[in-house]
């Protein structure tokens, strides 16, 4: 275990309860007979990280809202709670008497706040401006097997392999902290003219209950992504003479798509999307009557009524969804459920040929020129895959902007 000091010693550490990484590897090789052996080697490397956002998993009593700001009103008061098939729940499980802020199963990490340009912003600020989910509590595990098969006849080496790779990796979306991705919500109490119910600084509007924007994830959401690869392939090195040698052989590979054991990821299939049930959005229209208008007379118009909105900060509804008008989740379908649980799909099996030269020009082994040509197959970068679980339906996000705590009873 590391202790990473925070921006207040004491205050705002976090520690990294695993920070080690092992890599382990072994060959062994039997011979067969003089001109015939057989190698094996498995592999596995591991790590645990724990860091990002406040360096690691916070310590301190604070970092609980229920004991800190236990009337803090939430969009999503149990966004926090956690699968306990979660990588991060085993994790925070083992080590609940250092992180205060995990009971019962569930997070109760207090919103992550703005406060604007005169302040410090995002996170310019010692805690409480950030009390973070670490970026990235995550496990990163890869297991590789591979057996090849050797036999030599004259001026050949035939050869005949297996390898088989398996990644499994767990971590939380909304890795890096950005705060409009979070189960924790992020409250933004900055200056803003254009909010009407604005005290003109950050500090003051927190203790007015005055918020520019407050947004929420849903729900905490981990991935735990896995993928194998299953291959094997036939070779030839021919010494065709003593000038020519040629490498030749075919590959077959099936490769599985990365992809959520929960299958908590979705896709948006256009064949699948109905105009009917399309959601609409508010456009822009004149309180005034008039055709074209700017500043308060300026906001959102309900294009099915024909109503235009004059609520304070209404202008900023204009292309937003009119609530109740429409499916939100039009066109969108989840993983594992009418589609393959990868949430794309893959060829099974395919051929991957190879072919290779070496020519000794001179004869003297002082110029030889070299070439070779393959077929080869990757999966999409983890990237594009990391995030996805955050997606509709398993979870969603509420934006609320320019408005006061009282709005929803309370003061």
């Amino acid at each position: 275990m590391v202790t990473v000091p925070g921006l207040i010693p004491g205050f705002s550490d976090a520690y990294v309860p695993y920070p080690r990484i092992f890599n382990y590897a072994a060959t062994v090789t039997y011979v067969i007979s003089p001109r015939t052996f057989i190698e094996g080697t498995y592999g596995i490397i591991e790590n645990q990280l724990a860091g990002g956002n406040e360096g690691g998993i916070l310590t301190d009593p604070s970092s609980n809202r229920l004991k800190s700001m236990p009337d803090f009103p939430e969009l999503y008061p149990n966004a926090g709670v956690m699968n306990s098939q979660y990588y991060g729940y085993q994790v925070l499980q083992a080590q609940s008497s250092r992180a205060p802020f995990f009971s019962n199963g569930t997070l109760n990490l207090p919103p992550i706040f703005g406060w604007g340009s005169l302040i410090g912003g995002v996170c310019g600020l010692p805690p409480p401006a950030c009390q973070r989910y670490p970026g990235w509590l995550n496990i990163n595990r890869t297991q590789d097997v591979a057996v090849n098969l050797t036999h030599i006849q004259g001026r050949r080496s035939l050869k005949g392999g297996f390898y088989f790779n398996h990644s499994y990796k767990a971590q939380n979306t909304g890795a890096g902290g950005i705060p409009n991705l979070s189960f924790q919500g992020f409250v933004d109490f900055g200056n803003n003219s254009n909010n009407p119910l604005d005290s003109g600084f950050g500090y003051a509007n927190a203790d007015l209950g005055v918020f520019n924007q407050y947004l929420q994830a849903s729900k905490f959401i981990e991935g735990d992504y896995l993928y194998k690869n299953v291959e094997f392939y036939l070779q030839d090195n021919w010494k065709v003479t003593n000038r020519l040698t040629l490498d030749y052989g075919m590959r077959f590979v099936h490769q599985q798509p990365q992809y959520d054991e929960f299958d908590q990821s979705s896709n948006f299939f256009p064949n699948q999307w109905q105009a009917s049930a399309a959601q609409v959005l508010y456009t822009a229209g004149c309180t005034n009557g008039a055709t074209v208008c700017s500043g308060s007379t300026r906001n959102a118009l309900n294009p099915l009524t024909g109503q235009v909105l004059t609520v304070a900060g209404g202008s900023n509804l204009i292309g937003t969804p009119i609530p109740g008008v429409g499916n939100a989740l039009d066109g969108i379908i989840q993983a594992g459920h009418g589609i393959a649980n990868t949430n794309y799909i893959w060829p099974a099996l395919v051929a991957a040929p190879r072919f290779g030269f070496a020519y000794d020009v001179t004869g003297h082994s002082d110029l030889v020129l070299r070439g070779g040509v393959g077929l080869f197959y990757d999966r999409p970068d983890g990237n594009t895959v990391f995030s996805t679980p955050g997606n509709p339906p398993s979870a969603t996000e509420q934006n609320l902007l320019m408005g006061r705590w009282r709005t929803w009873g309370r003061d």
